[in-house]
């Protein structure tokens, strides 16, 4: 363009294709710029079409990729967050944060060789990093691989004494292995700070009841339903602790406490049944399993076998009272 153009206002002439790629851009701004707004407020349902149809546009932008993982991730769509990671973290190696992101979003779809994979090379480019050990103890407790998980979690909690979830996490792996005594060592820490939460002394009466400690363990699932009374995890200990201590009534005046503020709640039906059936009392039981079922048809897999022989009972019982069917 001339300079008496330009003093003149004639307007640039582009070419087709120069016109198109304008459009395509503004197009492409308007729906990030709508993404980013809709993200920020917390929509992630609405944020993830308008990223979507960026990338359809400019399907190689890093950060466009990034905000759409970021609302698949909050949305708890893993499996269409993992793709986008991988492909983040191979443009981006050196990128902690997405790589942390990538191994959660892979344990959360079951991928957890690949978890460990990434968790542990995370760990031999930054070996001070406690997340990235407390990741690969997850995934090396998912495949079974228990000591790597204890000296994973023992490494993060030698870079960080107050990383919570890694000695909740240790504690709980070792009440698997069987070590009861070390377990205990760390609920105490965790009931003991002031953090404690629900799941912290729900935690530590399992392990308690494992040390058969009773009366200890009751006062900590006591405090974690004083902090959380609908807490169905602590309600199924608490009467699992008392079955421990051969205390039945109280088990099962726990689980009607429970069935009593939680009326779905199929797990504590199951149990009672399960108590009642102990105690002959096979129609109590019978009813229990029923209402259980009814509530959880999956529980159908655990109870099957008790079921039906309840029911092979009580059937023949009304045969033997009324063997005509009256």
């Amino acid at each position: 363009m001339g300079l008496l153009d330009k003093l003149f206002g004639k307007k640039e002439t582009l070419s087709p294709e120069a016109e198109q790629q304008k459009t395509i851009e503004r197009q492409f701004n308007i729906l990030c710029d709508n993404g980013v707004r809709a993200l920020k407020m917390g929509e992630a349902a609405m944020a993830a079409p308008y990223f979507e149809n960026a990338l359809e546009l400019c399907p190689d932008n890093l950060q466009v990729k990034g905000y759409l993982a970021e609302a698949y991730l909050a949305l708890q769509d893993f499996e269409k967050a993992r793709p986008i990671l991988e492909k983040l973290c191979e443009a981006q190696p050196d990128n902690v944060e997405t790589a942390l992101l990538l191994a959660r979003a892979q344990g959360r779809t079951g991928q957890y060789e690949a978890m460990f994979d990434t968790a542990e090379k995370l760990i031999a480019a930054q070996a001070d990093e406690p997340r990235a050990a407390y990741l690969s103890a997850i995934a090396a407790h998912a495949l079974h691989n228990d000591i790597m998980a204890i000296a994973r979690l023992t490494q993060a909690l030698t870079q960080a004494e107050g990383f919570r979830l890694a000695r909740r996490l240790r504690a709980q792996v070792l009440l698997d292995m069987g070590s009861v005594g070390e377990a205990l060592q760390d609920t105490a820490v965790l009931a003991g700070c002031e953090e404690a939460d629900d799941e912290d002394f729900v935690l530590h009466g399992k392990v308690l009841t494992a040390n058969a400690q009773y009366d200890e363990a009751v006062t900590a699932l006591t405090q974690a339903l004083e902090l959380n009374p609908f807490y169905r995890e602590a309600f199924l200990q608490m009467a699992k602790t008392h079955l421990a201590a051969t205390r039945t009534d109280e088990a099962l005046g726990t689980l009607d406490e429970a069935i009593g503020q939680l009326p779905d709640f199929a797990e504590a039906y199951q149990l009672r049944g399960a108590i009642k059936h102990t105690l002959k009392d096979e129609a109590g039981a019978m009813e229990d399993l029923k209402k259980a079922l009814e509530l959880k048809p999956a529980i159908a897999e655990k109870v099957d076998g008790e079921f039906s022989n309840l029911e092979n009972r009580l059937n023949d019982q009304a045969r033997r009272l009324n063997p005509y069917g009256f």
